[in-house]
């Protein structure tokens, strides 16, 4: 809304939207973010100066580097993803980059199957960009970033979760692995099998979206939730985790949730 307002007030000047105002033209999630200033790369070479809700990058844009969405010029995808990975936060930025490499994805009979050539794809123009910009503030960042991205990853919540993990060192899980159980083919979050653990991330978004909910209460839910993890346990013979927002927001916090539920302190990277 900002940055239509914006370009519907714009008279002579001629940009394309960046950053963290590309983002949300990509349905990339900002998490931890301040979206309020509307971000642009000015065309030419006098745009007009930063105010106080319009930020103009005096950056260079090559031809591939601009598309059209809701009728705008903003940046491309993979210009977006990597503007992002410099600029933002380890966290922000590897939700973002798991968003937009998530967006490579099929949707089959019964679930949203990540295309992996076409992630690979994405990513591999990110990290060109990334490669070309040795030097530039941001790019330890941005291979960090770049090295622990998947688009398996589903949600925020479960960038966020990895990046605990990181922090925590746990050995990387296996993600979005099909478990058979008696009451048909469930997915954890993340799995461990050599540990026999799997864990998941509940977020409220869960309980209490309609969408997600599916008519269903938000204790409904929460006993769905337990019941699949149940069935899980049996099916596997794994002992499983959950944590949420605010066990995931702290690495210590993180640490102390999962030991909790049977994590061994021994098992780190």
């Amino acid at each position: 809304m900002r940055a239509h307002a914006v370009a519907s007030l714009a008279r002579r000047e001629c940009f394309a939207f960046s950053d963290i105002t590309a983002a949300a033209f990509h349905d990339i999630p900002l998490v931890g973010v301040d979206a309020r200033r509307v971000h642009t790369i000015p065309f030419g070479d006098n745009p007009s100066k930063t105010h106080r809700d319009v930020v103009r990058h005096k950056i260079p844009l090559r031809a591939g580097d601009v598309t059209i969405r809701d009728g705008l010029w903003v940046t491309s995808l993979d210009r977006t993803l990597f503007d992002l990975v410099r600029r933002l936060r380890f966290e922000p930025a590897l939700a973002a980059m798991c968003a937009g490499l998530h967006q490579c994805r099929t949707t089959g009979a019964e679930r949203a199957t990540v295309d992996r050539a076409a992630e690979a794809q994405l990513h591999a123009l990110v990290a060109q960009r990334v490669d070309a910009a040795v030097g530039s503030r941001g790019i330890r960042n941005a291979r960090l970033v770049l090295e622990r991205a998947d688009g398996r990853i589903e949600s925020p919540g479960e960038s966020r979760s990895l990046a605990r993990m990181w922090e925590t060192r746990l050995p990387m899980p296996e993600l979005q692995l099909p478990v058979a159980t008696d009451e048909g083919v469930y997915v954890p979050d993340f799995s461990w099998p050599e540990l026999r653990m799997f864990g998941e991330f509940d977020g409220e978004v869960k309980r209490f979206d309609p969408a997600m909910a599916s008519g269903r209460t938000p204790l409904q839910v929460t006993e769905d939730q337990a019941h699949r993890r149940r069935a899980i346990e049996l099916a596997t013979g794994w002992r499983g985790m959950h944590w949420g927002w605010d066990e995931a927001a702290d690495a210590d916090v993180f640490w102390r949730t999962i030991v909790a539920q049977g994590w061994k302190p021994r098992w780190r990277a």
